[in-house]
């Protein structure tokens, strides 16, 4: 799953924190590239609705997370966590070339 690092201001504006994230596009890709690989259609209801739980957490912790963003660990935890239900193991690791800095 490609990630991205941003700098996100502090909430008092004193400093900022380089972030890990990805975009939930990223996360759709690395779903389907995991289930196609392992031979399972992504378009079954139950791999529709997994994605959607899938998704709907991810929306949560992006909106309560200071600078909006889905912070790569917890979409790494997420994603394996989804995929597992499928006995589909995590998706290889990030090649360094999928990181963009910022």
């Amino acid at each position: 799953m490609k990630s991205t690092h941003s700098r996100i201001p502090d909430a008092f504006g004193k400093g900022s924190t380089v972030v890990e994230h990805v975009f939930l596009d990223d996360v759709i890709e690395a779903w389907d590239e995991a289930l196609t690989r392992s031979g399972i259609d992504a378009t079954t209801p139950a791999a529709v609705a997994a994605l959607r739980d899938l998704l709907d957490r991810a929306g949560v912790l992006t909106l309560s997370t200071w600078g909006m963003v889905y912070r790569a660990e917890h979409a790494r935890v997420d994603l394996a966590r989804a995929l597992a239900a499928f006995g589909v193991g995590s998706p290889i690791e990030d090649r360094p070339e999928a990181t963009v800095l910022h």
